[in-house]
């Protein structure tokens, strides 16, 4: 032991700041320490050294057991995340996300088509009905073209899931039409 005045093991815990049953386990760990009459005698410079070395090394995560434990529960659980991808419940993030981007993209492209495309029409509307109606089958057409995107497929005109169905029908004389085509 070294020059220090031995200690108790409460003491040692009032000196480190400790539970004396954090003193006891550090003892059980081999913490310098000598049973003398019943008692506990721990020199403070043997302890203080001790406890560096203690803190100095790396933190040991867990018993093996608890280790196996914690390897069978992820195993288990990267099973499950495979097989509810299998049954088609789970999708990869990078799938959805790129799915997702391009049919922003395409919503987008078609959305801004649609002054371009209905700027002529509405030139020749006489009141603010015959403009929206241009307009509703301007974005009738461009809903119809996303949703068919969508499917993979063509739609048929009669399928408008989806769309709003307090949507007036199309006059057959504001229907959309090339430029340089009609009035």
């Amino acid at each position: 032991m070294g020059k220090f005045a031995t200690l108790t093991k409460g003491e040692i815990a009032d000196a480190f700041g400790v539970s004396l049953p954090t003193v006891e386990s550090w003892i059980r760990k081999g913490l310098p320490a000598k049973k003398v009459a019943n008692r506990w005698c721990i020199n403070l410079s043997d302890a203080t050294a001790w406890r560096i070395q203690q803190m100095s090394l790396p933190e040991v995560a867990g018993s093996l057991e608890d280790e196996k434990t914690r390897l069978t529960k992820a195993q288990a659980d990267l099973a499950e995340l495979e097989l509810s991808e299998e049954r088609g419940e789970l999708v990869r993030m990078s799938s959805v996300s790129g799915a997702w981007e391009s049919h922003v993209a395409r919503c987008r492209a078609r959305l801004l088509s649609l002054p371009t495309k209905a700027s002529p029409q509405v030139v020749g509307c006489s009141s603010l009905a015959e403009v929206k109606a241009v307009l509703d089958g301007f974005v009738e057409e461009a809903l119809l073209e996303l949703a068919a995107d969508d499917t993979g497929g063509d739609r048929d005109e009669d399928d408008t899931e989806g769309l709003d169905e307090r949507a007036e029908p199309i006059p057959s004389s504001a229907a959309p039409v090339p430029v340089g085509v009609g009035g």
